[in-house]
């Protein structure tokens, strides 16, 4: 613990978080609401977190700096996964006596490249890092990996709130939980822990009721709704809708992407969105899976050519296809999510970007086309993955499934009919 922090009364980079109307102090839930503000080295920047109650601002001001002090560790030991057991143990506990606030910087290195050698998206490193930032470090940081259990990693997860007090919804408890399996995951294979326990951790926090509410069958009614509520930028709506383009692909495509001719989109680049901040189109896709070809239904083809009119007379020196209204340079998605809410609160429904993706899903699946081509079509790795998100979808037929039963049981009678003649022959 710092000098600073030793001190209660200290108040060294935290702040009144106030009112901008007002100008006085918020209060959450009675108590009042803090900036906590700690420079990072590493990142070369401030970083700036919100806190309820005084107690609560000096213990998360205490993990920021122990996570900026854990920044300046160097290089990663690149050396640790080649090591044994048994040297790693010779060698000294320093490896396995790290805390989650000193492996949380090297595992950001590690998990920046992927297994096959490539980058990792800039949106997965983001959302790695924000998981780290906000639900994980201030909580166990100042532990060591080797001693944190199941139990404790459940209730961290079980415990989560936002800062405003409630707690922190199902979804994105699933998604600190995955994260978690990820940083265990890697300590496991880098050395820095002999057991994960993580890897026990339940993939879902809200039980099946609240899985299946985020996939229910989505309303092309209400997606031409949605769509007429958005004014201008409805055209983008059905494109999300009509192409299963995930927002940052739609955002990072090009003008020349689009084949109306021979019908096809192709999908080669991403524009994701990271700390605020729209960044250029690049190559370095969600997966080598999402880039891919995507075929132009009719419903599709008239937003299109808006959109294609629209960027045609955008000023912009990006040659982007979803462009802002009247074609002010590329839609940032705050932009669209502002229209959105707006459009949300007008018709009273709540589809976001990606369920938008799940209406394309819908009609992929109601198309009666195999399981291989609707992956490729979502940019999905394998047909086991789709099955696994839309299966409740897949339509089932058990008057086929009730006939080939039944022409097995008539293939068993029949072999051992066929057995039982040879041995009354051999009998003869």
């Amino acid at each position: 613990m710092t000098r600073a922090d030793a001190n209660d009364d200290d108040m060294t980079g935290i702040k009144p978080m106030l009112d901008r109307v007002t100008k006085i102090q918020r209060q959450v839930d009675g108590e009042l609401q803090w900036r906590v503000i700690v420079y990072d080295g590493g990142l070369g920047k401030q970083v700036e977190r919100l806190a309820v109650g005084l107690t609560e601002a000096r213990r998360l001001r205490h993990a920021l700096r122990a996570n900026a002090a854990a920044a300046k560790l160097g290089r990663p030991p690149a050396h640790a996964s080649s090591l044994s057991r048994a040297s790693q143990r010779q060698a000294g506990s320093s490896i396995h006596a790290l805390t989650v606030n000193q492996w949380a910087p090297l595992f950001l290195r590690y998990y920046a490249v992927t297994r096959d050698g490539s980058p990792r998206p800039a949106t997965s490193m983001e959302s790695a890092s924000q998981r780290l930032e906000r639900y994980i470090l201030p909580f166990i940081g100042d532990r060591t990996m080797e001693s944190l259990t199941l139990p404790e990693l459940e209730d961290m997860i079980a415990g989560l709130r936002k800062v405003n007090g409630d707690p922190l919804a199902q979804s994105s408890k699933e998604s600190v939980s995955s994260t978690l399996k990820t940083v265990w995951s890697l300590a496991k294979r880098r050395g820095v822990i002999d057991v994960n326990v993580a890897a026990d951790l339940p993939a879902s926090w809200g039980g099946a009721a609240a899985s299946s509410r985020r996939l229910i069958r989505p309303s092309l009614t209400a997606v031409d709704a949605l769509a007429d509520a958005m004014g201008e930028l409805g055209d983008v709506v059905l494109l999300l809708a009509f192409t299963g383009l995930r927002w940052e692909e739609a955002s990072g495509a090009w003008t020349s992407d689009v084949d109306l001719e021979q019908r096809l989109l192709s999908c080669r680049r991403v524009s994701p969105v990271v700390r605020g901040k729209r960044v250029p189109p690049g190559t370095t896709m969600k997966s080598r899976y999402a880039r891919r070809e995507i075929l132009i239904v009719d419903q599709a083809v008239e937003p299109l050519q808006r959109l294609l009119a629209r960027a045609g007379s955008s000023s912009g020196a990006e040659p982007v296809l979803v462009t802002g209204e009247r074609g002010r340079g590329p839609l940032h998605y705050r932009t669209w999510r502002n229209k959105l809410i707006e459009a949300q609160a007008a018709t009273g429904l709540t589809y976001t970007a990606h369920q938008l993706r799940h209406v394309y899903a819908s009609i992929l699946i109601d198309s009666g086309m195999e399981d291989a081509k609707i992956a490729r079509y979502m940019g999905h790795s394998n047909a086991n993955y789709t099955r696994a998100l839309y299966g409740h979808w897949f339509p089932e037929d058990s008057r086929a499934d009730a006939n080939q039963l039944s022409a097995a049981i008539g293939a068993i009678r029949a072999r051992e009919s066929a057995i039982a003649k040879g041995l009354e022959l051999s009998r003869q």
